[in-house]
């Protein structure tokens, strides 16, 4: 009887396709493992956006809710055109909190408030904001804007960085729109006429960074009286870095609001 010889081993051909089917395996895998580590670091990083966002924004809201329309002043603006960006503003709420009131009903005015932006990590900025008490003699207790420049930090209280990553001037978003001189924390008021210097994201309205008490008494420009609102619009855009591929998560967080006061 005639056996046959036990074959051991691989042939070449064998080992070829073999290789090839555990590399196609591990790109596979390594693919998917990739894709998943892009999308858990950009929802890490938008909640870590979300959540440092949302501190500054509820200082903002506050801040211009309760303050009234003609003490706000934007920067950069017409006059001011090299100032960073910022916002300052008077407010009535006193340090526990509470919104003051005077003897005739009126709001109890006590400082200024003031947000501005200063170079931070990243070619990135930093939004500022400081308070500035008014003085005890010689104030008439009627709102004006603010004399003092966000940027300068005269006599400087409680001045606290409230959002970090502020997107630079100029910057490209993904969706190809382009940032102005304004950067990444851009304030301005809401007209409802388009002769604005500004360009508004809605039909029928513009943006400027005149505030309507200035239009009602200097006419600004070629701005009409008729476009006159109450509304502040306020866009935070905010730039974080991932930290494996060097890509940046950009988050874009628009809000408007009315000056009650």
């Amino acid at each position: 009887m005639r056996f046959l010889k036990a074959r051991y081993g691989f042939t070449q051909i064998e080992l070829v396709i073999y290789c090839t089917i555990s590399v196609i395996v591990l790109g596979v895998a390594l693919m998917f493992f990739l894709r998943g580590r892009r999308t858990y670091e950009a929802g890490n990083q938008s909640y870590l956006v979300s959540a440092d966002a949302e501190s500054a924004l509820r200082y903002l809201k506050a801040d211009l809710s309760a303050t009234t329309l003609s003490s706000v002043q934007v920067y950069p603006n017409a006059a001011k055109a090299s100032e960073p960006a910022g916002l300052a503003l008077m407010s009535a709420v006193g340090q526990d909190e509470k919104f003051k009131i005077n003897n005739y009903g009126a709001p109890a005015w006590s400082k200024d408030v003031f947000y501005s932006v200063v170079p931070g990590a990243n070619g990135t900025g930093d939004l500022v904001r400081w308070e500035k008490p008014l003085p005890a003699t010689g104030f008439d207790g009627v709102p004006r804007m603010p004399t003092d420049l966000p940027s300068t930090f005269s006599e400087a209280r409680d001045r606290r960085v409230v959002l970090r990553g502020i997107t630079p001037a100029n910057y490209v978003l993904p969706d190809k729109a382009r940032l102005g001189t304004a950067g990444g924390f851009r304030c301005t008021f809401v007209r409802s006429t388009t002769d604005g210097e500004l360009r508004s994201d809605r039909n029928g309205e513009s943006l400027t960074t005149y505030n309507p008490a200035q239009v009602t008494a200097s006419k600004a420009g070629s701005l009409s009286f008729s476009g006159n609102t109450r509304l502040v619009d306020v866009q935070l855009v905010v730039t974080t870095p991932r930290s494996s591929t060097g890509q940046s998560t950009v988050a874009v967080l628009p809000f408007r609001i009315c000056p009650r006061n």
